[in-house]
């Protein structure tokens, strides 16, 4: 199973891009890291999900 923010989850999305599509999830303000290493978000479309790949998704924090 791919792994997603610490969740085990069964993925259909064959690349990052469609992963983010199918976890519904706002892709304007995101950081994607694989495996520890930050996909680029020119990346997305060619970037695999395999099934023992582990996903951290991160969105900007705010404050000061």
């Amino acid at each position: 199973m791919t792994v997603v923010d610490g969740k085990n989850l069964q993925m259909k999305a064959e690349n990052v891009a469609e992963m983010i599509v199918e976890l519904k999830i706002e892709k304007d303000f995101i950081a994607v890291v694989k495996n520890g290493k930050i996909v680029p978000r020119t990346r997305w479309d060619t970037e695999s999900v395999e099934k023992d790949d582990v996903f951290e998704i991160f969105s900007p924090v705010s404050g000061g």
